[in-house]
């Protein structure tokens, strides 16, 4: 997974894209100079995957539940399955 700033996605976004597609690269997007992550693009096949996958749990919806405490020390890497 690569980082970029917004400005450079935005200079090279047909590479990236093209990477994307041909590679299945994925691209974490920055912004400011805070550096804050504010999003992530994936091969859109891998997005449905993951979209389908979400969704398996509503299957147990009425039989289980979950809850994470606010003092769980998971990233937000972790969180979406990232490496």
């Amino acid at each position: 997974m690569r980082t970029v700033q917004v400005g450079e996605m935005k200079a090279h976004l047909s590479e990236i894209l093209e990477r994307i597609r041909t590679e299945g690269e994925e691209f974490v997007l920055e912004f400011g100079r805070g550096h804050e992550k504010v999003a992530v693009l994936v091969p859109y096949e891998k997005y449905r995957q993951q979209q389908s996958t979400a969704l398996k749990p509503r299957l147990l919806q009425e039989r289980a539940s979950f809850a994470f405490h606010e003092d769980s020390a998971l990233s937000d890497e972790d969180m979406i399955g990232g490496p």
